[in-house]
């Protein structure tokens, strides 16, 4: 198997294409863990759940969409009726961040969810209009209601922050589990972006105080994912978006190096830890 190398400062990168799944298509899937099983039952049977999803993700910029999505994945289709959206839908908030002024908005309840409904997924959603570009929101609920199941962010908030102005920014690094030597190591930026043809990732990686040697196995625009056959469950990595990176459109991308303990860092995958960077 051929696999173009692409040596970037201090970090050598080569794109070895078929050779691994992504974190998030089998062995370790890209999506919060703490839904679990949601524990079980007196007799042994597990209890049904449902998982809060908000779009935009946190951290998200460059969101211009008309409206936010709270989706609920029931997985056992027996947790989310329409008063259960109704809920969600009483406990939604938008606000400014970080003064947490409100917003005014409108939510709607979507998706089928008359008794016997098949699907597993079904959603409020979040109407505004007059956002400014350049400041920072957050949106999410005040209280989980009852079976629901949530994701706190680092910062301890219960919610998802987003800015519509574009600007992209390392969002979240995750370390995962893997087959044999080494581990994943995904860096997922703040919104979609395409590099130009043969440049390198715009990030680099330190693992106990030397630079690493990864594998970019796949990219998708602003999602980057490597495998390190240094990392280990308890290396001490540098995480670096060097100074002068440019987008293919001419878009800068935000400079910032992060430092972190892979075995101190909370699970944020199944298989996976991670951090995300603070946002202002």
């Amino acid at each position: 198997m051929r696999a173009a190398v692409v040596m970037m400062s201090s970090l050598a990168v080569a794109l070895a294409t078929g050779c691994e799944q992504r974190a998030d298509e089998g062995a370790g899937p890209s999506r919060p863990s703490d839904g679990g099983s949601g524990g079980t039952t007196g007799g042994g049977s597990p209890v049904p759940f449902a998982d809060l999803r908000i779009s935009p993700v946190d951290g998200t910029t460059g969101w211009m969409n008309p409206e936010i999505t709270l989706s609920l994945y029931d997985p056992s289709n027996r947790v989310v009726d329409a008063a259960k959206l109704s809920e969600v839908a009483g406990q939604a908030f938008l606000q400014t961040w970080p003064d947490r002024t409100p917003v005014p908005f409108t939510s709607a309840v979507g998706g089928d969810v008359d008794a016997g409904a098949t699907t597993s997924e079904k959603t409020v959603r979040i109407g505004f209009d007059g956002l400014a570009a350049d400041r920072w929101y957050i949106v999410g609920l005040k209280a989980l209601p009852q079976a629901v199941h949530g994701v706190t962010n680092d910062d301890g908030t219960v919610g998802s922050r987003f800015r519509p102005a574009s600007g992209a920014r390392l969002r979240q690094v995750q370390f995962c589990e893997k087959e044999g030597a080494g581990m994943k190591f995904l860096a997922l930026f703040s919104e979609a972006f395409d590099l130009g043809a043969g440049d390198a990732p715009p990030v680099q990686v330190e693992i106990d105080g030397a630079a690493a040697t990864c594998m970019l196995y796949d990219n998708r625009p602003g999602e980057f994912y490597f495998t390190c056959p240094g990392l280990k469950p308890d290396s001490a990595v540098k995480v670096t978006v060097p100074a002068g990176i440019q987008s293919a459109a001419g878009g800068s991308i935000e400079p910032g190096s992060w430092s972190a303990n892979i075995a101190t860092l909370k699970v944020v995958a199944s298989a996976c830890r991670g951090f995300s960077t603070p946002i202002p």
